[in-house]
């Protein structure tokens, strides 16, 4: 009897096993094939969201750009249409005046309204004032710096000291500057700057010569070179200099710079004193007592008694003088000559009558007081009676004007024209001049 064949279980078969691990590999190709897929779906995805997110902020980016684009051209546009515009609004006039206001401050300098007026003035261009103000208006200008500018250009051709420079700076006959721009440049020039000078010191100060060769400050300098200045034109005596350049109504320099400046000078005082005399008595009749008093006087020229003495002494007042003038005593005898002071005695008297009236004794009183014209009596009584005077009209003259200022009876009247306190008239000169005005 055949053996039956025991058959081996499922699992322990060759076969089983194959078809096993076939289908296993097919369902792990199967996983792998998925897993990439989705791997790869979501890498699509994310990618696909990155792609337009970049593309949103590319659009974004180019749409701002394209606006910030547009909006530069549009405020370029305007701002060229608006300059346009303006271009057009300007007159010929006005482009003219910018130009030439550019060319006036290569060449020079100026004040804001300096520059107007030059601009503006028929001196000048003769812009409309408006027209000038506009092309000033357009300009970028530093003021301070014009005036720095013009101050040192003064400085370079003349003498000042600080006070002097800051008028001319701001005075409306100089460059128009306001006071702070003109502060400004004063304060850019070193006015105590020393410099080295060689001028020989003057015998008054000759102790101290070694200074005049030291150094001095630029107000020291310009002291000295303006007091020079002043005595080539006029004469000065040394107290008298000494105002001029230290005074507010001369040149305002300290005094001490004053002081110095005038000790530096050569200068003889006595000389001085001549031509300061000269020049009274070429415009003006003095006595020599009146012309003495003149030279010395603080409200005159200042010089010494002796520097005054010296002067009219050379006057020659004693001298004799042809006078083509016929003179006469009062008999009316004449002698054909007299001296200067009775020269100027008779054009002292006549320059007296043509202001005021005066009896005879009054006129020759003015010539011959001390409070007058102090010359000696015998030349004032000399002039007077050279004189072709109608002693009646005098008193009339006189009476007219005692009436215009206050009211008389006819005895007042009288008595104020004849009293020795009033104006020294005759009786009969008197009574003639209240017959005159009606009393």
């Amino acid at each position: 009897m055949a053996r039956n064949k025991t058959k081996k279980p499922v699992y322990k078969r060759f076969w089983f096993w194959t078809i096993l691990i076939l289908a296993m590999l097919v369902i792990g190709n199967f996983g792998d094939k998925g897993s990439t897929e989705q791997t790869e779906s979501t890498s699509n995805s994310e990618q696909a969201a990155s792609e337009e997110s970049e593309s949103k902020e590319e659009v974004e980016a180019s749409t701002k750009e394209k606006g910030e684009k547009e909006s530069t051209e549009k405020g370029s546009e305007k701002a060229s249409k608006e300059k346009k515009e303006e271009n057009n609004t300007i007159t010929t006039s006005q482009k003219n005046a910018v130009q030439e206001a550019e060319d006036y401050l290569e060449f020079s300098a100026f004040s804001r309204e300096g520059l107007l007026n030059q601009l503006s003035s028929e001196a000048g261009s003769g812009y409309p004032l408006e027209d000038a103000e506009y092309a000033v208006d357009q300009l970028n200008v530093d003021w301070n710096e014009q005036a720095v500018k013009s101050a040192e250009n003064y400085m370079e051709v003349s003498a000042f000291s600080e006070q002097e420079l800051k008028q001319q700076l701001t005075s409306d006959a100089g460059e128009g500057f306001t006071e702070e721009q003109a502060q400004y440049a004063i304060d850019q020039i070193d006015f105590s700057k020393e410099e080295t000078v060689s001028e020989e010191s003057s015998e008054e100060s000759s102790a101290d010569s070694s200074e005049s060769e030291s150094d001095m400050t630029t107000s020291q300098k310009n002291a000295l070179q303006e007091a020079e200045s002043y005595l080539e034109y006029t004469a000065f005596s040394k107290l008298g200099l000494i105002d001029q350049l230290s005074s507010d109504y001369g040149s305002g320099y300290p005094r001490e710079d004053a002081e110095f400046a005038v000790n530096q000078l050569d200068v003889n005082w006595n000389e001085q004193a001549v031509k300061s005399a000269e020049s009274y008595l070429e415009y003006s009749s003095f006595s020599e007592s009146g012309l003495k008093q003149q030279l010395t006087s603080d409200a005159g020229e200042k010089f010494t008694e002796k520097q005054a003495q010296y002067a009219v002494e050379q006057m020659n007042f004693g001298g004799n003088e042809s006078s083509s003038d016929e003179s006469s005593d009062e008999d009316g005898s004449s002698d054909g000559s007299m001296t200067k002071s009775k020269q100027n005695a008779v054009a002292q008297a006549e320059s007296y009558l043509e202001f005021s009236a005066f009896s005879k004794k009054g006129l020759v009183q003015q010539l011959s007081s001390d409070a007058g014209s102090g010359y000696p009596r015998e030349d004032a009584e000399f002039a007077v009676n050279q004189l072709d005077v109608n002693w009646n009209e005098q008193a009339v003259k006189s009476a007219e004007s005692y009436l215009d200022t206050m009211s008389f009876s006819r005895d007042g009247l009288i008595q104020q024209l004849s009293s020795d306190a009033g104006s020294g008239f005759t009786r009969e000169q008197a009574e003639y001049a209240a017959d005159q005005v009606g009393l």
